[in-house]
């Protein structure tokens, strides 16, 4: 008995020596400790986030990550910001709403899945919450002028500039040539190829409309659609002919655009004619300038992080032996 007693005594004590291996403290920003369990933890998440963006994460980066949260968390107490469960919840509800997912478990499994851990994300929600708190009362924000934004506007290319453009309208045309059986793919689709090049020698587009779309709806008025919002093509489930329409604008095709022949199957063949673009010049400008003032607030913030950093004490103990 007495063997036994002492045996497990060996053993209690052997387990804790191991946990204050297993979880010693590699660092110290100010008071708080992060340990190598932080560090394990944290390291998995972010090579996750580094897979999905074709980064290869380093031990270096989990320490700058963890060092950095550390940071903000003593500077977040210093001027009495608090983030609640609450905070954080609704947070991720939001992110579950933009991203069409029924309920939270679904959500939460859905972040399981790509093997990340829940209280890592609810972490990094915490931070954001932290930075967008410290924004308001640690940075003054810089005021962009009209001249700064329409030159940065002007500049813009890609997804950048349809982001600053997706208030812009987009009226279109169509004319539509119903071929649901295979008899009439072959007749169809030569008569839509014609009439296209007829609208592309300068055909009135509404008179070929109206003489060959079988769209009873629209070829009264000459094919017309009506205005639609360029963002409608990334927000909205549209038919193919108005996504193609959307889409020419988006990569640059100017009013009076004809596209090619497109078909939508089981239905039959189209083409589509861009009739006005419609850009909002006030909707820009103040896309552009919230843009802008954001990447200053940002580049801002980081400079006033890195000189609090400096004003705190972060002592290295020993490096991390990770087998992740």
């Amino acid at each position: 008995m007495k063997m036994l007693k002492l045996s497990l005594l060996l053993l209690f004590i052997s387990s804790i020596l191991y946990g204050e291996v297993v979880n010693s403290v590699l660092v110290t920003v100010g008071n708080v400790p992060i340990t190598t369990m932080d560090f394990n933890s944290r390291k998995k998440y972010l090579i996750v986030l580094g897979r999905m963006e074709g980064k290869k994460i380093t031990d270096e980066d989990v320490y700058v990550d963890l060092i950095d949260e550390k940071v903000l968390k003593i500077k977040a107490e210093e001027y009495g910001i608090q983030v609640h469960d609450r905070e954080i919840e609704r947070e991720m509800d939001r992110i579950r709403k933009s991203n069409n997912i029924p309920d939270i478990k679904t959500f939460e499994k859905a972040i399981m899945a790509q093997g990340m851990d829940i209280d890592e994300y609810k972490s990094s929600i915490k931070k954001q919450i932290i930075i967008q708190n410290l924004y308001g009362v640690a940075i003054k924000p810089t005021e962009i002028t009209d001249k700064e934004a329409d030159a940065y506007y002007i500049k813009s290319k890609g997804d950048e500039r349809r982001y600053f453009e997706s208030d812009t309208s987009v009226q279109v045309a169509w004319i539509f040539f119903k071929a649901k059986t295979f008899s009439e793919k072959k007749d169809k689709s030569e008569l839509s190829a014609s009439v296209r090049q007829m609208a592309i020698n300068n055909s009135d587009f509404s008179s070929l409309a109206r003489k060959y779309s079988d769209d009873s709806r629209t070829k009264d008025s000459g094919g017309n659609l009506g205005y639609y919002l360029i963002s409608d093509v990334s927000t909205k489930r549209l038919p193919l002919h108005l996504s193609r329409a959307l889409n020419m604008v988006n990569s640059g095709y100017k009013r009076g655009s004809v596209s090619k022949v497109g078909e939508t199957v089981g239905q039959g063949f189209w083409i589509v004619k861009i009739l006005d673009v419609k850009k909002n010049e006030d909707a820009i400008r103040s896309r552009v300038k919230n843009y802008l003032g954001e990447q200053n607030i940002e580049k801002s913030f980081e400079t006033w992080i890195d000189d609090e950093s400096k004003k705190i004490s972060i002592k290295r103990f020993e490096k991390i032996k990770s087998k992740i």
